[in-house]
């Protein structure tokens, strides 16, 4: 059965199916993107299937709300300090999606394709339903490294993940300006970032500012 509901993921109304998920539950799948989500009674909204596989769409969502400037661009290189800053803070990482190594820095391929249509533009945050599933450990850890990154331009936080190990394996037998999609192993990037910490005292979230500083002095160094 199809009803037309509004898709979060999709950011519109768009048929979905009636199904019954794992818990023998009612919910709907959009036909568009694939996404499940619960409406209640007349008020419609979204409850994601919170497996770490999907929260890094929560994680979007609240940079978005918090970030004044915030494109694509930004958007993934934040989302790349978290998830490596998350399992040395949280002895997890907030979410296990896979990035790949792109001429420009990591990038999470999803969240590139929700926000790809603003290029090199300021996301509009108008269009988010900020629904989202953050515990309080999870917040301070982004709030940090947004206070510690996101007062750089999207140029030079391109150039900070270029600094890091996990996109440098990825990118060695490529060109400067190759096309690539290789994954960025998720243990590379914790087994990075636990290294980071214990070489530039790293003993609470206020201390990631030694980090990114570091960065950015070895990029107007180099240039």
């Amino acid at each position: 059965m199809l009803t037309n509901e509004y898709c979060y993921m999709c950011n519109k109304n768009v048929d979905c199916l009636i199904i019954n998920n794992k818990h023998n539950k009612k919910i709907l799948k959009c036909s568009v993107c694939g996404n499940e989500f619960y409406n209640e009674g007349i008020i419609n909204y979204n409850v994601k299937l919170y497996n770490k596989q999907n929260k890094i769409y929560d994680v979007s969502d609240y940079i978005i709300s918090k970030v004044d400037v915030i494109t694509p661009l930004i958007l993934q290189k934040l989302l790349y300090f978290i998830q490596g800053f998350s399992y040395v803070f949280l002895n997890h990482n907030i979410f296990e999606d896979n990035c790949e190594a792109w001429v420009n820095g990591p990038v999470y391929k999803d969240i590139y394709k929700k926000y790809s249509k603003y290029k090199y533009h300021n996301i509009d945050k108008k269009i988010n339903n900020y629904n989202i599933n953050l515990d309080d450990e999870e917040i301070k850890v982004i709030d940090a490294v947004i206070e510690c990154f996101s007062n750089y331009n999207a140029d030079v936080l391109m150039l900070m993940t270029h600094k890091t190990e996990p996109w440098i394996k990825n990118r060695i037998k490529l060109n400067h300006n190759q096309k690539s999609k290789n994954i960025i192993n998720i243990k590379d990037i914790n087994n990075y970032f636990s290294n980071i910490v214990k070489e530039n005292d790293i003993k609470c979230l206020n201390d990631i500012s030694k980090f990114s500083e570091k960065l950015f002095n070895i990029i107007i160094n180099s240039k």
